[in-house]
């Protein structure tokens, strides 16, 4: 177990990203749910938000903190620790037909 931690912690510290901008302010809410089921959130930039939600990044749960990382590092960590990984399935906001495209959308909504 500590071998697959120290791997784990290696994996993470070469790959993290920097979750947010460089102004706070301009970051947004990006809410999943965790493997307890409960909702969380990070704070993390616009073009991040975007990675995320299309699978493009992950979320990793290191050392009591959510840290933002590529794909392919999610996928090493995957394999010695899944419980440690969030990720949104890729291709799968692509896939689902719009129904709803001719309905505005308010500028507030976040998911």
């Amino acid at each position: 177990k500590k071998a697959i931690n120290a791997e784990v912690h290696d994996i993470v510290t070469k790959s993290v990203i920097k979750k947010g901008s460089d102004n706070p302010e301009n970051d947004i809410a990006y809410n999943f749910v965790d493997k307890e089921g409960k909702i969380k959130k990070i704070y993390v930039s616009e073009n991040n938000h975007a990675m995320l939600t299309k699978g493009q990044l992950a979320i990793v749960r290191h050392r009591g903190e959510f840290k933002l990382i590529p794909p392919d590092a999610a996928e090493k960590i995957e394999k010695r620790a899944p419980d440690l990984i969030y990720q949104a399935e890729r291709g799968v906001v692509e896939d689902i037909p719009d129904e709803y495209a001719d309905y505005e959308i308010p500028d507030d909504l976040m998911w």
